[in-house]
C-alpha cells in the first residue's frame, strides 16, 4: 500500500482493509514461486469515503412570502463524511431550491416540502438505502414584500405578484409609530 494510514493489505490472501478516508495506490506483485520470476503486476487505485450517518437540514418548518430567499445549511454526521449534498423541493410551482447550495425561493403561494440527501457521490441513485435524508415544509403566502420611505410622508409598498392585482386603497392600511 502506498499509504498505511488510509489502506491496509494482508501480505497472504491479500485482503484489504480501508482505514480513513483518502486516497491509496494497493501494488500487488505476482511470482512464480519455483523460480521467484515475476509474473503479473497489479496496481489498484482507492479512494476510500466515509459515509454520513445522518444529515440534518436545521430548520423547523417556516414560511415565506412570495420572492423571498432562505438559505438552508443542512450538515452531515459525522462532520469528516465525504458524502454530498443535495436538495430538492416537492413542488417548484411553489417554491424552487438549488440543488447544490440549499438556498429556496418562494415562487407562489402554497406549500412544498424541501428535502437535502447525503449522497455517496453526484451520481449516487436518490433512492440508495444508504443515503440519509432530512426535510422541511416551506409555506409561500401572498403579501407584503417591500416597503421603500420615497419622503416624509410617501412610502411605497411592493407586494407579492397575486396581491399587486388586488384593488387596495389607501383606507385599507394604517401607519402606526
Amino acid at each position: 500500500t502506498s499509504n498505511a494510514k488510509i489502506a491496509k493489505i494482508t501480505q497472504t490472501g491479500g485482503v484489504v482493509t480501508p482505514v480513513a478516508t483518502g486516497k491509496a495506490t494497493i501494488k500487488v506483485n505476482a511470482y512464480k514461486k519455483s523460480t521467484g520470476k515475476l509474473i503479473k503486476s497489479f496496481k489498484l487505485e482507492l479512494d476510500v469515503k466515509q459515509r454520513a450517518t445522518s444529515v440534518n437540514i436545521g430548520s423547523e418548518d417556516f414560511e415565506l412570502a412570495v420572492g423571498e430567499k432562505k438559505d438552508l445549511n443542512a450538515v452531515k454526521t459525522p462532520a469528516t463524511s465525504t458524502d454530498t449534498l443535495r436538495y430538492f423541493s416537492s413542488n417548484e410551482k411553489v417554491a424552487t431550491v438549488d440543488i447544490k447550495t440549499g438556498v429556496v425561493t418562494a415562487v407562489a403561494a402554497g406549500e412544498a416540502t424541501i428535502k437535502v440527501a447525503s449522497k455517496g457521490a453526484w451520481f449516487t441513485a436518490n433512492n440508495s438505502k444508504y443515503n440519509k435524508y432530512d426535510e422541511v415544509k416551506v409555506t409561500v403566502v401572498d403579501g407584503l414584500l417591500k416597503v421603500d420611505q420615497k419622503a416624509y410622508n410617501k412610502l411605497e409598498l411592493t407586494f407579492s405578484s397575486d396581491m399587486e392585482k388586488a384593488a387596495l386603497k389607501v383606507a385599507d392600511f394604517s401607519i402606526v409609530r
